[in-house]
């Protein structure tokens, strides 16, 4: 005698089971703990270019020492061709030295001031854990920005975006991209945003 077996009554549906606050705690922690490594990388890559910078000012001076000096040999004697020709070569090394000069300190400044601490403070400041929470933080050499995490409140998103454009190293970013997607029967939704850096930055790149 066969029998039949309703698979569909409530007692029988698969139960879905929350992820533990622990966890999500010890998952933000691992998070922090990359971002902090990345920022002790940048720091030391911003050594490095300040080294950069000072190398490149002594090579400025040389060259303006060397300038000088071809100007006082011009007065003392003659002019010649071969003179002539040295003293702009020396102009125009000097000029593209400058210009070197002046780009690496900017992305060096650039750098300091949008580096991932400085970044995490200003999200820090702004994260409202009651309805809000990251769960991961990607950010590269250009200031490009993705964030992604979990809401309770997507429609609150475009105000929070607002608030953290406002904030210190991330003020005058532009917010492109901005996904919110709810899964069912589940309380968050899934967010991710793309940030560029601001316009200033970006026109400041070669």
């Amino acid at each position: 005698m066969k029998q039949q077996v309703n698979l569909y009554v409530e007692e029988l549906r698969p139960r879905r089971v929350p992820l533990p606050f622990v966890w999500i705690a010890v998952l933000w922690g691992v998070v922090l703990l990359g971002l902090l490594g990345f920022g002790v990388w940048l720091e030391m890559e911003g050594r490095e270019a300040a080294r950069q910078l000072e190398r490149l000012t002594q090579t400025r001076e040389n060259f303006a020492r060397q300038v000088a000096e071809a100007e006082a040999r011009l007065k003392a004697r003659h002019v010649s061709p071969d003179l002539l020709a040295e003293q702009d070569a020396l102009r125009q090394e000097l000029l593209r030295a400058r210009a070197f000069n002046s780009q690496v300190a900017g992305r060096l400044t650039r750098s300091v001031s949008r580096s991932p601490s400085a970044v995490m403070t200003s999200l820090a400041r702004q994260v409202d854990t009651s309805w809000l929470w990251l769960t991961a933080f990607r950010m590269d050499r250009s200031g490009q920005l993705v964030l992604e995490g979990r809401t309770l409140s997507p429609k609150r998103l475009p105000e929070w975006l607002v608030a953290l454009g406002r904030e210190g190293a991330l003020k005058g970013a532009t917010f492109s991209f901005l996904e919110a997607r709810k899964a069912q029967d589940e309380a968050a939704s899934a967010f991710r945003i793309a940030a560029r850096p601001p316009e200033a930055d970006v026109r400041a790149e070669p």
